[in-house]
């Protein structure tokens, strides 16, 4: 993996975090916060602050090689969409800042035996999109959906934009 082609998958999960983010402002406060009647699913609100939360501690953890157990946002910190949206805003231009010093070899320095630099931020970026997806379910169950997020729509502009 290049370092080009992990910025740009992450530029691609920021568009698609983005959109989510936009759909999530039509929704009510109630729509936002509340479980919704999905047994194990979280709110729209926990969804997003989750990812967030995994965003900002595997960079951490990843930029000080060190143990990144996670640094708990509490979803209360982000009671509407515009605060939660002001984080994700810092916290993209924390993560590009970070990736933009990157290059090829080390992408492929060992984090751990077997465990390569590159492996973590794809997988940063595969969790995003496994919530994302699942947030896209519940703003679509409340009949605000976010259209495409496939990453070749974004290669090719998104669709309805």
């Amino acid at each position: 993996m290049r370092a080009d082609e992990i910025r740009q998958l992450f530029d691609y999960s920021y568009s698609a975090t983005r959109r989510v983010l936009e759909t999530a402002s039509h929704l009510s406060p109630e729509e936002f916060r509340d479980q919704p009647g999905i047994p194990g699913a979280w709110s729209v609100q926990k969804a997003l602050v989750h990812m967030l939360d995994a965003e900002l501690s595997w960079r951490e953890g990843l930029k000080s090689r060190s143990d990144f157990s996670g640094i708990e946002l509490d979803p209360g910190q982000f009671p509407d969409i515009v605060t939660l949206q002001v984080a994700w805003d810092a916290d993209e231009a924390s993560m590009r800042e970070w990736l933009d010093t990157l290059d090829d070899a080390e992408l492929l320095s060992e984090m751990e035996p077997d465990r390569k630099l590159w492996q973590y931020l794809l997988h940063v970026v595969n969790h995003s999109t496994q919530h994302r997806s699942e947030v896209a379910m519940l703003l679509t169950s409340y009949g605000h959906s976010p259209g495409d997020l496939d990453f070749t729509w974004y290669l090719h502009g998104w669709p309805d934009d």
